[in-house]
């Protein structure tokens, strides 16, 4: 109890008693004889005296001595007597705190603050119970600091509390300044500088966030959780090495927390260091087996090595040592999509909604999957789809920006923002406009919000005029410096898909915003204003499926980078049997492709089937598919599965063993069609009624093949057996086809660049209307 070493309180000096002088039991009190006192008290409540602080003085002595319920009363009892006591009341907030009794506490200390409103002690202590409290009390909490502050301006813990409370509430900028604050009154305080440090790291500051964290390292050099703490902001500023020494040196100072090793599990793995995380994780489980964190983290390692029935075990450890932690179902939920397993895969997205409506993973996630995988009417997939932004985004942008006008007779100011700049599917598409757009019209900004080492990364970076690395910025930072390079138009091409910056585009950066390429389904989000597709992804019957207004380009919606130092397409397979294709994401091929291929295999029953994807290695995936295979009459002997080769050579050389590249439903060939086709190897598309089931008839359509696209099941066996039975022509297109799609609109990223600078136009036009 703070008070139980205050002077005890003697009001009676003027009262005769009959026993004893209640002077002199005081005198025994302050004499620290406490037993005697404490008899003395209790001789004069016997005797019938009333005064409040005979209760008062023997309430402390009997908290101090382990007599909780009696020292209650005898507070409660001094209170009657005399309401106005204060020191009772902070003395029972005090001890009804340490209890747990927290409602009770704080409406104790409120009654201290009505008594005493000018005391900046009442106002923090009532603040730290409501503090403590939590939730809809945080509030008030915040108030009751930052009333401390101003009758006291110097409370150290004034402004740290105040500063912890507003992180609390995702305040950051006002929990950095409160933070500021107490390290300025108390410099020599690490706790002051450690949180300082960790909320401008959470503010997306990291640089700034390493030296009052090296600050409180020198103040505290033996705090393993600031170590630890450093050791995370380092490693999110790619300093691995310093990083990793920091989580080591964590690890020295508390050798038997299993959580430090699973954070060191966690960022070995970030680092590729596969091996070393899961030593890491079997050390943690052997200092706690009931840790949570080392089984998610060994089912994210598992996972990176492609063993998902390790990695769905692991998580389910993790889940039954803690069934609310919603990342790891969300992990769970991404790795049951990769196995073709969707309604799982849902379920699992759902319940981390369900624990954490806020949690923008989750939800991006399960738009991901519904869509990708139609598993629900259009209607209702958008409903999920604009769910994001009403629970994740919070405030509304303001108007001002939208409003403002574009002059088109000025050079434009376009940005593309993509965490897809590097060794991505959709970078290649992102190319053929970086290489061909007007810069003598436009001034294009390349924002990257994923680091990508890789070599192509740079390339890319390097053809637009100007290329800024927002990856280690916070949302409010990044958008900050969007604002200030004062974009026109604004080009997302990553929508629900990782690295998205989809909260910070509904602040809104730009008068502008759109989408384009990377994701096929609606953002959700109001912010953005147009999604561009095309007359075939996109047609009007289409429209009801976005929240965007479609803007569809005059031609193919997009075009493809031939790689440079592709091999050169030949027929490989053998002469006496057909080999049909599909190098397709695996999880792609459900059971209404596995049924269409399942006719096709019927129709022609020499042909074999050559499967490529990193899911091929995972027996469940090769299960799922033979045995549907295998009940409508298909041998497992006729199905060959390819997982990983040495090289991008040898992947596109495997198409020269292919005859026939066969499509997906609901979600059509992407960049594999592209991959296809330019290896001279002829897809038959199958036309569907969502965008990303029309992606592969566009790419015909626009090829100038649209005989190979089919709209129903029985159209498509017929495409293919006719084919099949033409191997001349099989032979012919290995020849010709390749300079067929370098000489088509498939390859034109000169017209691509006009078409949708044209639209741009368009699109200016119909703002500055508005």
């Amino acid at each position: 109890m703070a008070n139980q070493s205050r002077t005890p309180k003697n009001t009676m000096s003027l009262e005769h008693t009959r026993e004893m002088d209640l002077a002199a039991v005081v005198q025994l009190h302050i004499q620290g004889r406490i037993p005697e006192a404490e008899a003395g008290y209790r001789a004069l409540i016997a005797q019938g005296i009333s005064v409040a602080a005979v209760y008062s003085n023997l309430a402390a002595i009997c908290l101090s001595t382990g007599k909780i319920d009696e020292g209650i009363s005898l507070l409660q009892q001094a209170i009657r007597r005399e309401p106005g006591l204060s020191d009772a009341h902070h003395n029972l907030a005090v001890i009804f705190q340490q209890l747990g009794r927290l409602d009770e506490s704080i409406t104790a200390f409120k009654q201290v603050v009505l008594l005493a409103p000018q005391s900046a002690k009442a106002h923090y202590n009532l603040g730290l119970a409501l503090a403590i409290r939590g939730g809809v009390n945080l509030g008030d909490a915040i108030a009751a600091f930052r009333r401390t502050i101003e009758l006291e301006p110097t409370h150290h813990l004034g402004h740290f509390n105040l500063g912890v409370a507003l992180r609390n509430q995702d305040d950051l900028e006002g929990a950095i300044t409160a933070f500021r604050h107490a390290v300025l009154i108390r410099p020599d305080d690490p706790q002051g500088h450690h949180h300082l440090g960790m909320a401008l790291h959470s503010r997306g500051m990291s640089d700034d966030a390493i030296a009052p964290l090296r600050r409180a390292l020198q103040l505290r050099p033996d705090d393993y959780q600031i170590h630890f703490n450093l050791g995370s902001v380092l490693a999110d500023r790619g300093e691995s090495d310093d990083a990793l020494a920091s989580l080591r040196r964590a690890i020295q100072l508390k050798p038997d927390d299993a959580v430090l090793y699973a954070g060191l599990a966690r960022m070995l793995r970030t680092q590729g260091r596969l091996d070393e995380a899961l030593t890491a994780c079997q050390r943690a489980l052997e200092i706690d087996p009931a840790q949570s964190e080392p089984h998610a983290v060994r089912g994210l390692i598992f996972h990176d090595r492609n063993r998902f029935e390790e990695a769905i075990a692991a998580f389910r450890q993790a889940l039954d040592l803690a069934p609310k932690s919603y990342r790891v179902l969300s992990d769970l939920g991404v790795t049951y999509a990769n196995q073709g397993r969707v309604e799982e895969a849902i379920t699992a997205f759902q319940r981390a909604i369900e624990i954490n409506p806020e949690d923008p993973t989750a939800h991006s996630n399960l738009i991901y999957t519904v869509s990708t995988r139609q598993s629900f009417p259009p209607a209702e997939i958008l409903r999920i789809s604009r769910r994001f932004e009403t629970a994740t985004c919070g405030r509304q942008p303001s108007a001002g920006l939208k409003n403002r006008k574009i002059d088109t007779r000025q050079k434009l100011r376009i940005g593309f923002i993509s965490a897809e700049i590097g060794n991505h599917a959709v970078s290649y598409f992102v190319e053929s406009y970086l290489n061909h757009y007007n810069r003598e019209r436009i001034a294009l900004t390349l924002y990257g919000t994923v680091a990508r080492p890789e070599p192509r990364a740079l390339a890319l970076m390097n053809l637009a005029d100007t290329a800024v690395d927002l990856s280690s910025l916070s949302d409010a930072d990044a958008r900050a410096l969007i604002l200030h390079d004062d974009i026109d138009i604004l080009i997302d091409t990553t929508s629900h898909m990782a690295g998205s910056r989809l909260r910070m585009l509904a602040q809104r950066c730009a008068p502008i915003q759109c989408h384009y390429i990377g994701f096929n389904g609606s953002t959700g989000v109001k912010a953005i204003d147009y999604f561009i597709g095309d007359d075939e992804v996109t047609p009007p019957e289409f429209s009801s499926h976005y929240s965007e207004k479609i803007m569809r380009l005059s031609r193919l919606w997009m075009a493809y980078s031939p790689p440079a130092g592709a091999p050169t397409p030949e027929q490989l397979s053998p002469p006496y049997e057909i080999t049909l294709g599909c190098f397709n994401n695996l999880a792609k091929a459900g059971p209404e492709t596995l049924r269409i291929w399942a006719d096709v295999l019927n129709a022609v029953p020499t042909a074999r089937l050559l499967l490529k994807d990193r899911m091929c290695a995972d027996p469940y995936s090769q299960d799922r598919i033979v045995t549907f295979l295998r009940a409508t009459g298909i041998s497992a002997t006729r199905i060959n599965f390819v997982d990983r080769v040495p090289s991008w050579d040898e992947h596109m050389k495997l198409y020269n063993r292919v005859d026939i590249a066969l499509d997906t439903l609901p979600l059509n060939s992407g960049t594999t069609g592209f991959d296809a086709l330019f290896m001279a190897t002829p897809l038959v598309a199958f036309r569907g009624n969502w965008m990303g089931a029309r992606m592969s008839s566009a790419m015909l359509k626009a090829l100038g093949r649209p005989e190979w696209i089919a709209n129903d099941s029985a159209e498509y066996t017929k495409i293919v057996l006719e084919m099949a039975s033409d191997r001349t022509r099989l032979k012919d297109h290995k020849r010709t086809l390749r300079a067929e799609v370098l000489n088509s609109l498939l390859c034109d990223g000169k017209s691509l660049a006009a078409a949708l600078e044209t639209a741009f136009i368009q699109m200016i036009e119909e703002h500055n209307a508005k």
